[in-house]
This record gives C-alpha cells, sequence and structure tokens, in this order.
C-alpha cells in the first residue's frame, strides 16, 4: 500500500493591507495565506546521473495545498491530517506520523512566514539533481537546447 511523505512545508502571507492596495475593490480583512507542502509518493522513484552512476530518489513537488486566512488554511490541513490516521501520510523519516502531530507543525509554520511583497524577501529552493539529468539528455549545441537527444537505433536480433 503506497503512501504519502511530506518532507517540507512551507507558507507566505499576503497582508490585508497590502491586498487591499492592489486590489481596493475586494476588501480584505485578513491576512491572506498560501501554504505550500513539499511531498510525494513512497514508491514512486526518479532517475539521474551522478558521477558515471544511475542513481534513484523519491519522486517530490511542491503542492499548494491550501489558501484563504488563518482559519481557513487550519480547516484544510486539519483536513489532509486524517491521512495520517490511516497511514496514508507521514513525515519524511518517521515510520508513522499522528494528525495531533502534523496539525501542530502546520500551525508553527504560518506563524513563520514572511510577506513577499517585501522588498527585502528572497525566494530560495534547494537545488534539485533532475535537472542536471535532463541537461545530459539535451545537445550539447545551447541553440537546440530544448530538443531531446534521439535514442540510439535498436538492432534486430
Amino acid at each position: 500500500m503506497s503512501y504519502r511523505i511530506v518532507y517540507d512545508l512551507a507558507a507566505t502571507r499576503f497582508s490585508a493591507d497590502t491586498l487591499n492596495a492592489a486590489f481596493p475593490d475586494h476588501g480584505f480583512s485578513s491576512d491572506q495565506y498560501l501554504f505550500f507542502e513539499l511531498g510525494g509518493d513512497n514508491n514512486l522513484y526518479e532517475s539521474y546521473a551522478s558521477r558515471q552512476r544511475t542513481l534513484q530518489r523519491r519522486v517530490r513537488n511542491w503542492s499548494l495545498i491550501a489558501m484563504g486566512s488563518e482559519w481557513e488554511v487550519m480547516r484544510q490541513l486539519v483536513t489532509f491530517a486524517a491521512s495520517c490516521e490511516g497511514g496514508g501520510m507521514r513525515f519524511s523519516g518517521a515510520s508513522e506520523t499522528a494528525a495531533e502531530t502534523y496539525i501542530r507543525k502546520c500551525r508553527t509554520i504560518p506563524a513563520h512566514c514572511r510577506d513577499p511583497m517585501r522588498s527585502d524577501y528572497a525566494l530560495s529552493y534547494p537545488r534539485n539533481p533532475a535537472p542536471r539529468f535532463l541537461r545530459s539528455l539535451m545537445r550539447e549545441d545551447p541553440e537546440a537546447s530544448h530538443q531531446i537527444r534521439p535514442s540510439a537505433p535498436r538492432r534486430e536480433r
């Protein structure tokens, strides 16, 4: 049976003042949040080349899992936490994750998020080895870098 592995959680906050200045017709009464999760299934792998070896790691992607005011985000996250009870979701490295643990961790994330509209905001993310693998499949010609190198023809036996 497969399950979802949660590797990381992140959130960003848009202040009500900033949103009201940008969208005066909407009238935001509270800060708005975007809540992201880096996760993937335990039985899906991606391959990439590293020093003449082919390595594999579990597929993982960032997903927007909740948005809205803080209480709307938490309502959605509590709904997702139900997956932990049946073993359908767990944190990376954990043999099992209780719903309360998932909610507790999610509750701390919005308190530390930043407003992306501020001038000192910088978004950073870890480098994924998969793009390097994809670049190795592409031609060396930078003008044709969007084209995939054709594979060698198969020999008939």
